[in-house]
């Protein structure tokens, strides 16, 4: 009697399972994965250069998740297929079924090969730093483009005149000078009315004239430097010229008659530091 191919007996299906180890391999050893040392071909060498992209990523995975994946053709429908457990937490005792089609043992052995049993550092790439090693510097022509007339009434002109005055010795950094300059902007400041943006300029002269020191009449030039040029601005006209400078580290702002750039609030330390503004 023939028997038919449908007859044939077909065998059992039986998962292949792989045993657990008696205990963890070392953090020392190469694999971050307890497949690892059971899934080490020879000629691993030429897997892992066709197989890179794979080994990093599933690299990655393993570091991240403790996985024992269960692929069982015969588990009841609905079964959990995957257990995760958190990073540095280990189960020896779990063993790995392996599926029984054949088709998909290629690609799982290969990535669990290639991304448990190979720790190779990965390149990365540094943030990029700027840093910056130099201070605003106003650029040739800057004050002839900038300056503005002041001023055609003769006090106002005289009070301009040694407000830029003492700003060119603090700039050299003159004590002695600093001194004489802050009792003749407050002399010409006296004669003199201030009123509207202008009107702080009468109690800053007294502060000036007090200053003892060219840190102190820094700080009382500072204190001018707002209503000051709210009164050249006011003045406009005549022959002199000025233009405004700002330095952005203190912060303040100054007048000046010289075309160069000379910053009377640092001094040598940072001379040239600032621009010159335009003048609305």
């Amino acid at each position: 009697m023939a028997i038919s191919p449908q007859d044939t007996p077909k065998p059992p299906v039986t998962p292949v399972t792989i045993p657990a180890p008696t205990q963890s391999p070392p953090r020392s050893q190469s694999s971050s994965c307890f497949m690892g040392p059971y899934l080490d071909p020879p000629g691993g060498h030429l897997w892992r250069t066709r197989l890179t992209a794979a080994r990093l990523w599933w690299q990655g995975y393993c570091r991240a998740t403790r996985r024992e994946v269960v692929w069982d053709r015969e588990a009841p429908k609905g079964a959990p297929t995957a257990h995760r457990r958190p990073l540095g937490l280990h189960s020896p005792g779990v063993p790995m079924v392996l599926p029984a089609r054949p088709s998909v043992y290629p690609l799982a052995l290969c990535a669990a090969l290639w991304g448990c049993g190979s720790d190779d550092p990965v390149a990365t790439v540094a943030p990029k730093v700027q840093v910056v090693t130099g201070h605003a510097k106003a650029p040739p022509g800057a004050f002839e483009q900038q300056a503005f007339a002041c001023c055609a009434e003769p006090g106002a002109s005289a009070v301009v005149r040694a407000f830029s005055a003492l700003g060119a010795t603090l700039s050299a950094d003159d004590e002695a000078g600093a001194q004489k300059g802050a009792e003749e902007l407050a002399t010409a400041m006296s004669a003199v009315p201030f009123e509207g943006a202008a009107a702080p300029l009468e109690a800053v002269g007294v502060s000036i004239r007090a200053a003892s020191s060219i840190s102190e009449v820094r700080e009382a030039y500072l204190e001018a430097s707002v209503p000051m040029l709210a009164y050249a601005k006011a003045n406009r006209g005549g022959t002199d010229r000025f233009a405004v400078g700002y330095c952005s580290m203190k912060p303040g702002r100054w007048l000046q008659s010289e075309p160069e750039l000379a910053n009377p609030y640092y001094g040598s330390e940072m001379l040239r530091c600032g621009v010159f503004e335009a003048v609305e």
